[in-house]
């Protein structure tokens, strides 16, 4: 019996760069195929087949639309269909390129000071949020709370302070979606072993099982992607807000928003990075799993 290979379950997974990556490799959909065989008893037979793919549904089967035509005599039909899911593409395509030596793993520095853009890379760590998001998250989901137990039975003065609440949430959901680009947000992996680094890691929304990312958060989960960039040492970093408006203001204006946020008596939000320094990685995440 052959050995069964390790089986990976992805929780984020762009389903996009997995189908496109598997299409290069195999010269198109040769995996998801819909085998028909035609076998005659007197003569030879003929068939037609046509398939066509759809990928609705991040995590759903590959809608496959299969129509057949055998012609001939006294034929017996055998069919045999085979359709792949997403995460199941992901797992083959893994494969694939672990067996041509093309994924690098990082286990100590050397192996990390020989990467370079463009490589596959398979790392192991503990999953953050970009720490500036969370901040304001938080915020305008204390101050949406702190709305609705607030006592408005103050007749004017009531509706002028909810009115004002209202507008401070406004306020600070549009600085937390203007830290998201498109429907990104960066994640950053710390790894466990025992060379240890960053990686900063823009991610969809759209890509996350059930488009929800808590599972993933603060959990130690395995990331496979292709490497952007590298910094090798503390003297090179990687911004945060990169792709975001706020690259316009200068250096300490983030800084000086954070410490006056400190400053405040009911507020206490520690450290926020707005850079991560080297040694460090920027990657393409194709999937996040376990």
């Amino acid at each position: 019996m052959s050995q069964i290979r390790q089986l990976d379950v992805p929780i984020y997974l762009n389903q996009k760069i997995v189908f496109d990556l598997v299409a290069t490799i195999n010269d198109g959909f040769t995996e998801v195929t819909r085998i028909k065989e035609a076998v005659s008893k007197e003569h030879s037979a003929t068939g037609e087949v046509k398939s066509e793919l759809g990928n609705k549904n991040i995590f759903a089967f590959l809608g496959i639309n299969v129509s057949g035509r055998v012609s001939g005599t006294s034929n017996d039909e055998k069919v045999l269909e085979k359709v792949h899911t997403p995460s199941s593409l992901f797992n083959t395509l893994k494969h694939q390129l672990e067996e041509k030596q093309q994924v690098k793993k990082i286990n100590c520095q050397n192996d990390f000071n020989s990467l370079k853009p463009g490589d596959f890379v398979e790392i192991t760590g503990k999953i953050i949020k970009n720490s500036l998001v969370t901040l304001f998250d938080n915020m305008a989901q204390m101050m949406e709370l702190a709305t609705v137990l607030q006592d408005y039975s103050k007749g004017q003065k009531g509706k002028t302070e909810k009115a004002e609440n209202k507008k401070i949430v406004g306020q600070i959901k549009a600085f937390s979606d203007s830290l998201k680009s498109a429907g990104m947000i960066d994640l950053i992996c710390q790894t466990t072993n025992q060379y240890g680094f960053s990686t900063v890691m823009p991610v969809y929304m759209d890509y996350f099982f059930n488009g929800n990312m808590n599972e993933i958060v603060n959990g130690e989960f395995k990331v496979f992607g292709k490497l952007t960039n590298l910094c090798k040492d503390n003297k090179d970093s990687i911004d945060l807000l990169r792709n975001t408006s706020f690259t316009l203001l200068k250096k300490g204006v983030i800084e000086n928003l954070i410490k006056d946020i400190n400053l405040e008596k009911d507020f206490d939000i520690g450290k926020i990075n707005t850079v991560i320094d080297g040694p460090a990685l920027l990657m393409i995440p194709i999937a996040i799993y376990v």
